[in-house]
């Protein structure tokens, strides 16, 4: 990464050290050939400035993004006070649902970030209308982008006593509409009831080699969002760069449910039909939701 490109610029300009930087940062740096993708791949020690600078870019922060769409508040009718929680941060009362963040600029808002809104208004619309829809390979990716670019939105509500968890590559490939997140996992569910919700959370993961027999420790990320019928959850998840990447990844729950039954993967090759078989019917069904992926120590915002 060479000293000129707007990355490295970022990256010199936009991150504060919050506490001083440990020794083995420094010595680290020694062992790298490339100091740029040092400072990326230790990003978690450093605080980014939501504030000053887009999250998908290296603009100036100066738009607010919605975490709720206004076509989805207006096609939901929703225009009360509500319940809003992230983490283990205690619940808390927001005068409306139009929650705003400061995080992206006006080129990004304006931009790819409307394009996709476009596309997925026509499916996304459907699903949270309890519509039952066939969506191919297509149209899964469409809605895993949206999904992780919601996710990310709600990565960034949340700075003052957490580092973003998805890295500046991640959400640069956001911007550019070419990959999702390398571990990630994105799964379609059905409530038997329309409401609006969204939680989100960081882990402490164990990665298990079953050939090796060897545990490594890995970062996560966790969101839950539910819209009207539709429910979407999204994890992705920072292995050690020593884990072998051509291994399955396989995730875990810690609570016992049919999970199988109540929630479609997507982005994968085939296509699907959603609603799935079964579906949440209570606020407890979406609580369970939001706490089985919680392996090992939970990281709360």
């Amino acid at each position: 990464m060479k000293e000129g490109c707007p990355i490295f610029r970022a990256l010199c300009e936009r991150w504060e050290p919050r506490t001083p930087l440990p020794k083995s940062f420094f010595s680290g740096v020694k062992h790298t050939k490339n100091l740029g993708d040092y400072l990326l791949h230790t990003a978690r020690l450093i605080r980014w400035d939501v504030s000053r600078q887009c999250i998908f870019c290296e603009h100036k922060a100066n738009s607010k993004e919605h975490l709720w769409p206004k076509w989805i508040l207006k096609r939901l009718k929703i225009n009360r006070p509500m319940r809003h929680s992230l983490g283990s941060h205690p619940e808390r009362i927001v005068p409306r649902a139009e929650l705003e963040v400061r995080c992206v600029c006006n080129a990004c808002n304006g931009g790819w970030m409307h394009d996709l809104e476009e596309l997925n208004i026509p499916l996304i619309g459907c699903l949270m209308q309890d519509l039952a829809l066939h969506l191919d390979r297509k149209q899964q990716q469409l809605i895993a982008k949206w999904a992780i670019k919601t996710s990310m939105v709600q990565d960034a509500i949340y700075t003052k006593s957490r580092t973003l968890f998805y890295t500046a590559l991640e959400r640069e490939a956001a911007r550019r509409n070419t990959s999702l997140p390398e571990f990630t996992r994105v799964w379609l569910g059905r409530l038997s009831f329309s409401t609006l919700s969204a939680d989100g959370f960081d882990i402490a993961l164990t990665l298990h080699d079953r050939w090796r027999e060897v545990s490594e420790p890995a970062d996560g990320c966790v969101s839950t969002f539910v819209v009207g019928h539709l429910v979407l959850q999204i994890i992705t998840v920072h292995v050690p760069e020593k884990y072998d990447r051509q291994r399955p990844f396989e995730m875990t729950t810690v609570i016992d449910a049919p999970w199988d039954d109540l929630l479609i993967p997507i982005g994968g090759t085939n296509a699907i039909n959603w609603p799935p078989r079964l579906h949440f019917i209570n606020g407890s069904g979406i609580t369970k939701l939001n706490h089985r992926l919680r392996g090992g120590m939970p990281k709360p915002f």
